[in-house]
């Protein structure tokens, strides 16, 4: 005789596969919450990389006693993460994610390379109003810092 499942019994099967469903899935996505893949996270190598970068290195020709900003790096803390924005003289911009990700090569876009540009352009308004910078530090919870980047040294 074939095995017959009544419905009541195939019905509480239903609700015991569906139950042991949805609570695999809160645990998997519970344990995926605000972690960070610090083995894969080049977050801070990226932003190294951005501050120490030359003007010859972006092909860019500067005399060494000049103080024209050709790059500046944005650092904006936001919840308990960095978002590091990055633009050059040459157009070229990037933006870092301190929780992994971002956007590299931005400055390939003709909207976006206008505007790194521009803002490094303005960045030598202000140029006067800063310091020369000892270290580049990430801001505190809520700020944003400004790192300016001229053949002289990094200003703030």
């Amino acid at each position: 005789m074939p095995y017959r499942v009544t419905f009541d019994a195939r019905m509480k099967r239903t609700y015991i596969i569906i139950g042991s469903v949805l609570l695999s899935a809160f645990f998997f996505l519970a344990s995926c919450k605000n972690k960070h893949n610090t083995e894969n996270n080049v977050f801070e190598e990226l932003r190294n990389i951005a501050l120490e970068v030359t003007p010859a290195q972006l092909g860019i020709d500067l005399p060494a006693d000049s103080s024209i900003v050709y790059g500046v790096v944005m650092d904006w803390e936001m919840n308990g993460s960095t978002v590091t924005l990055v633009s050059y003289q040459t157009g070229d911009a990037s933006l870092y994610l301190s929780s992994g990700g971002g956007v590299v090569g931005g400055g390939k876009h003709k909207n976006v390379n206008i505007a790194a540009k521009k803002f490094v352009e303005l960045a030598n308004n202000y140029l006067d109003k800063t310091a020369k910078s000892e270290a580049a530090t990430l801001p505190a919870t809520d700020e944003v810092a400004f790192y300016f980047l001229s053949s002289k040294g990094i200003y703030e």
